[in-house]
């Protein structure tokens, strides 16, 4: 199974010439100099142990002010723009480029994209001391023709060979999970992957937290007998660039196996097979909360 760690910047990383006026901002040719030599370094370090590292910062700052087909960033939020999203799933597309799919990447049926304008009032003003004002974002809308309207796809999660999982940014202007002040679009990270590669991916979301909720709602249903990643070639993990500063990423295993025999609680490998004695049941894993059951999401349409 291959991994694909895709570090979502910052909008302070795409704009921060714009972050006051005093700060001596290195622009040429109206693009700004990386500022991220820290997280670059932490990528290369990640590159340097197998993993695949989809960093859509440069391709950010150069489609940062696109008047035509979007910004990369919304003035007035600080959630990647419907732009942006695409623009990182195209690069995402890139990597996997010449993956065998197996059979399941014919069977999801023809997918169409349709532009629009929406309106959106972000909670960010313009200016400092300025009232937020409402702004038209360009946005490709992705569904299948269906009684003479575009439909948003349907997400599953298990079956599929390409696991999406991580934080907000997946579904991030994706109807119910559109940015406060906008409109029901559907012209997410996740849409654009599936326009991309033709079928729709798994999905594992966590609106919060992407480094470890998407993997403690997978513990837990590999734990309930289900196996989620079973037919998953490829794990695209989505998470903001600034949790590599955080330490708070938990040790999480594929599932937890109770033996009626020994009241000790095993852990087993992606492989199932026993890796290590773990603690009785009462020290499991814990969510950020503090329960002892990770709370059930709704599943993304």
């Amino acid at each position: 199974m291959k991994l694909v760690f895709v570090p979502v910047p910052p909008k302070a990383l795409i704009y921060p010439d714009r972050l006051a006026k005093d700060l001596k901002i290195k622009v040429k040719r109206k693009k700004p100099a990386r500022l991220d030599s820290t997280l670059r370094f932490a990528y290369e370090r990640l590159r340097a142990k197998g993993i695949a590292v989809v960093d859509p910062t440069e391709a950010l700052i150069a489609a940062r002010d696109d008047k035509k087909k979007g910004p990369a960033y919304p003035k007035t939020g600080d959630t990647w723009a419907p732009r942006g999203a695409e623009i990182t799933a195209s690069l995402i597309a890139r990597e996997l480029q010449g993956t065998a799919w197996g059979k399941n990447a014919a069977a999801d049926g023809e997918m169409t994209a349709e532009e629009v304008v929406t309106a959106f009032t972000g909670p960010l003003p313009a200016a400092a001391g300025a009232a937020p004002a409402a702004e038209n974002l360009t946005v490709r809308n992705i569904g299948r023709a269906a009684e003479g309207k575009l439909r948003s796809v349907t997400f599953s999660q298990g079956g599929k060979p390409l696991a999406l999982m991580g934080d907000g940014s997946i579904l991030a202007w994706r109807e119910a999970n559109n940015p406060a002040g906008s409109t029901g679009v559907f012209s997410s990270l996740a849409d654009h992957i599936a326009a991309e590669l033709k079928f729709t991916p798994d999905v594992f979301p966590s609106r919060s937290d992407g480094r470890n909720g998407p993997r403690l709602r997978i513990m837990r249903d590999g734990t309930a007998g289900r196996n989620p990643l079973g037919s998953a070639k490829v794990v695209v993990w989505v998470v903001d660039a600034l949790d590599l500063t955080n330490g708070d990423w938990q040790q999480v295993p594929m599932k937890l196996v109770f033996h009626t025999s020994q009241p000790e609680l095993t852990i087993e490998d992606g492989a199932g097979a026993p890796a290590k004695p773990a603690p009785t049941p009462a020290a499991a894993p814990e969510t950020e909360e503090g329960a002892q059951t990770p709370p059930k999401e709704p599943l993304p349409r």
